[in-house]
């Protein structure tokens, strides 16, 4: 048996459950190569906007390159300097602060009450305890003094890991920032032929990526200095150390304010004496404070969509890529989920990440609508369909929205996947909606005709097959009700064909309109159309298929072989015919017959 047929022969879903094994597995055991692999792609990113901007300065490529690293390299360098002293500094003088820090502690301790008792009766139970227990013998630890050259060995042995790869990202970035197109063309090369889909999939990898660095930078840099401002106007101490401190830790995502702030808490917790707890309550407003408007003002201006990603997805991408890569996981979560999401939108076989990551609904408007009618949450269902009235109008809601959910029932019917009894209830909870969105005596649309009122004429709807196809005529009706001073009657869908037809020749209407739900209902449509012509030869026939706009032509040509003058898609392209055809017909006094199919 060979491999193909072996796996094909395991349970469905254990393939791609061992190759997410196998990959996670990979991740972790290769945490050495792959951790500053993957900050030196990061940090390529990062620069490539600096080195394209000194590039535009017609400066060559490898001085750009070498340029924009020189100055992170110099700016970091002094920063750290500058920290590093103001640090040193705080570890000579904290025996300065040992007062303060008696005294604070001396205003928590509680002197009275049952929280006091209690602590007194756990200290006399202790005392008596360690009274009773034998004198402690004592130790003596023989030992060898260590060698300095062992020292010198280990001292080494720890600096040189982290010295090694710092200088194996600096090479990789380098050599990345030089040879951007070799790569970019390597990966294309990789892909194969499908050239379109890599090149997309590439740009918006890379500019996605790079935007959201350079702004996360600039916006973590600004809430470090305007933390640095505010700890200096408060009075806190090596305001400037906490400030770097703040900006570089929020890098981190959700928790890294929450370390940041910890630090110059502390401090004001021992530089002030006594009960002063002000300065402590005002350093801590100002971290939250700082936060509130970084987050909910200065980034949605900064990354304009954000990264795409959900914010669930960034917190459960944080857990697994700590899981795997430990601290430094942590800080390239965001953009790692970036870079899946972005291929799950342009790779096929990638889909699943999209969906599970991307912050876009998962579920289209009318899949939602009819999810939601499905579970009986009609309020929630109301939500989708006011929602996508507002944001357009009641009529392009109802192309949207209504008539493909209908569209999806139908299907659902025809292949027993929805019992005759599931429809009924969507039809009619439908209608309820559409007359809850509209009202009965809404007038609606009378600022966009541009027919006068005062001409009349009468249109007649007539459902070709079922429920469905009489509740898009009602929708017409709602959306199109003073079109031109048009009166709009429906028929009912209980009628057959020869009543409707008997009807129609009776009562002689300007327009008739004939509708039917796509895909289903075409024979019967095509049935009336053809009844309708050979009984009334003279009238005007326009037909409408509701939400079966693919294959245009092809639908035309079959409806006009039986009659027809006209089709049209949606209710809008239907409202636009109709407000073009019924003054000419109520002006030259020829009964016309609108098919809406």
């Amino acid at each position: 048996m060979t491999i193909k047929n072996q796996l094909s022969s395991l349970p469905r879903g254990l393939p791609v459950l061992l190759t997410l094994v196998l990959a996670v597995g990979a991740l972790h055991f290769g945490r050495e190569i792959l951790i500053p692999l993957a900050m030196a792609i990061l940090l390529a990113f990062l620069l490539t906007p600096l080195v394209k901007a000194l590039e535009r300065r017609k400066l060559a490529r490898v001085p750009a390159v070498l340029a924009a690293i020189l100055g992170v390299f110099l700016i970091a360098a002094c920063a750290t300097w500058e920290i590093g002293s103001q640090l040193n500094d705080l570890v000579y003088r904290l025996p300065t602060y040992r007062e303060n820090l008696k005294a604070k502690l001396e205003s928590m301790r509680p002197s009275s009450g049952v929280i006091g008792n209690v602590e007194a009766t756990f200290s006399d139970v202790s005392q008596k305890l360690e009274d009773k227990q034998d004198p402690p013998q004592p130790v003596r630890i023989v030992g060898t003094e260590a060698n300095p050259l062992d020292r010198l060995q280990i001292i080494l042995s720890t600096a040189m890991a982290p010295i090694a790869n710092a200088g194996i990202v600096l090479v990789l970035v380098i050599f990345m920032l030089i040879s951007r197109e070799d790569l970019r063309n390597r990966l294309v090369r990789l892909c194969g032929t499908r050239l379109a889909l890599t090149t997309r999939a590439l740009d918006d990898v890379g500019s996605r990526v790079s935007r959201y660095l350079l702004m996360n930078a600039m916006v973590n840099g600004g809430f470090g200095v305007a933390i640095a401002i505010g700890l200096k106007l408060i009075g806190i101490e090596y305001a400037l150390t906490w400030g770097f401190l703040a900006g570089i830790l929020r890098f981190i995502p959700y928790i890294g304010t929450i370390l940041a702030s910890a630090l110059p808490i502390g401090m004001a917790f021992i530089q002030f004496p006594g009960h002063d707890w002000w300065h402590l309550a005002l350093v801590a407003s100002l971290f939250i404070i700082l936060e509130l408007i970084t987050n909910n003002i200065i980034e949605p201006l900064a990354y304009g969509s954000r990264t795409g990603v959900s914010t669930v997805a960034i917190l459960v991408a944080a857990m697994f890529w700590t899981w795997v890569w430990g601290p430094v996981g942590l800080v390239v979560a965001v953009p790692l989920t970036v870079v899946m999401a972005v291929l799950g939108e342009h790779v096929a076989a990638l889909e699943p990440l999209s969906i599970l990551l991307s912050d876009k609904p998962p579920l289209a408007n009318h899949i939602s609508y009819y999810q939601r009618l499905l579970a009986g949450d009609t309020d929630e269902g109301y939500e989708i369909l006011e929602s996508e009235a507002k944001a357009s109008s009641p009529m392009e809601a109802y192309d949207s929205v209504v008539i493909p959910a209908l569209i999806l029932a139908e299907r659902d019917r025809a292949s027993g996947e929805l019992g005759e009894g599931e429809q009924q209830a969507i039809w009619q909870t439908t209608r309820e909606l559409m007359d809850e969105l509209i009202p009965e005596n809404a007038v609606i649309d009378d600022a966009a005709l541009d027919s006068p009122p005062s001409i009349k004429a009468r249109v007649v709807g007539c459902p070709a097959h079922d429920m469905a196809d009489e509740m898009v005529l009602l929708t017409f009706k709602q959306t199109f009700k003073i079109a031109a001073g048009a009166r709009f009657d429906v028929l009912p869908a209980t009628m057959l064909v020869a009543e409707v037809v008997a009807r129609i020749d009776d009562e002689r209407p300007d327009v008739v309109c004939i509708s039917s739900v796509g895909p289903l209902g075409v024979r019967q449509t095509r049935h009336l159309c053809l009844r309708l012509r050979q009984a009334l030869p003279n009238m005007r026939i326009v037909i409408g298929r509701w939400g079966c706009a693919n294959d245009r032509d092809k639908v035309v040509n079959s409806f006009k072989k039986r009659g027809a003058d006209q089709v049209v898609f949606s209710l809008a392209e239907g409202r636009d015919y109709l407000q073009r055809l019924i003054p000419l017909v109520a002006a030259d006094g020829k009964a016309s017959v609108l098919s809406v199919a």
